[in-house]
């Protein structure tokens, strides 16, 4: 079974780029990819559906137990920061960890939580705070050791800051929400539009991954103003996106549930490439040499 994969391509020549596959001859036998990270060092960090994580060497992924002799169900993996304020975070049924130069470290325990809940989602915000999501849908703010419930909603898929300061918030079927001390949420021209992802780009737009395509969106009231809609009409292979990166040259990576493809959106004809046909895409890394790896 297929269960990693990873494009080696340059920026500018998606068509000509080697697709290699990996899988249980290279250590990865995971049923499902949830998350890829590339630590500061270089390693990459896999996180699977039942909790496994792997770190590949360049050679071959090796399991990491970092909770020796502590059962410790890993949920989903996140990171924030770069270079040695990097942090990758690991939510747990015994709360959040932090793994930071090597070194893990218990940040807020299961026992700040209701029964039943555990963190699913973090987003660390650029005045210091981290806003943090639960498998109920809860949303907290923690800030100095002050964690405090500030919203609820159906899920908390994705999170991004804009430069305004404003938080968007994708929550699935909730659709899509802003957070600035309060909750609103964001009408487009969907009714039933169910919102998996955010992306705040490099020139400050913000795109939304949904089961309806792929929506650039501006506007701070609760009226969105979609300036595009990308989807299948236009030669995506599927209308539901779950994932989206940017490359170098400002392209949208994007992965839903039949593939990955590559969206010019700085051009006014919005040029379409896709891989990985017929293959639901969980996560995208880009790395630090521009590979794109996906996972499946």
């Amino acid at each position: 079974y297929m269960s990693g994969k990873v494009l080696c391509s340059s920026d500018s020549n998606w068509n000509g780029a080697v697709l290699e596959h990996y899988n249980h001859h290279h250590g990865l036998d995971l049923v499902t990819i949830e998350s890829i990270i590339q630590s500061v060092d270089g390693y990459l960090w896999l996180l699977g559906d039942m909790g496994e994580l792997l770190r590949y060497n360049g050679a071959r992924f090796n399991p990491v137990d970092l909770f020796p002799g502590i059962q410790t169900r890993i949920y989903r993996m996140w990171q924030s920061g770069a270079g040695s304020a990097q942090t990758i975070w690991l939510c747990t049924n015994r709360g959040l960890f932090g793994l930071r130069q090597g070194q893990l470290f218990h940040h807020i325990p299961q026992e700040r939580l209701p029964k039943g809940h555990y963190f699913t989602i973090v987003y660390q915000r650029r005045n210091g705070s981290m806003l943090l999501g639960t498998n109920k849908g809860a949303g907290y703010i923690y800030s100095e050791g002050d964690l405090r419930q500030v919203f609820v909603l159906n899920r908390i898929l994705s999170i991004v800051e804009d430069h305004h300061n404003k938080v968007w918030i994708a929550g699935g079927i909730s659709g899509l929400h802003i957070f600035d001390k309060t909750l609103q949420k964001i009408v487009l021209d969907q009714e039933d539009l169910s919102v998996f992802a955010v992306h705040r780009a490099k020139n400050n737009h913000i795109w939304v991954g949904s089961n309806r395509g792929l929506f650039q969106i501006r506007g701070f009231n609760t009226q969105g103003q979609v300036i595009r809609r990308i989807g299948k009409r236009n030669g995506l292979p599927s209308d539901s996106i779950f994932k989206i990166r940017e490359d170098r040259m400002g392209n949208l990576i994007v992965g839903g549930g039949n593939g990955a493809s590559r969206v010019g959106v700085q051009r006014h004809s919005v040029p379409i490439d896709t891989l990985l046909k017929r293959k639901p895409v969980k996560d995208i890394l880009i790395d630090r040499d521009g590979s794109l790896w996906f996972g499946t």
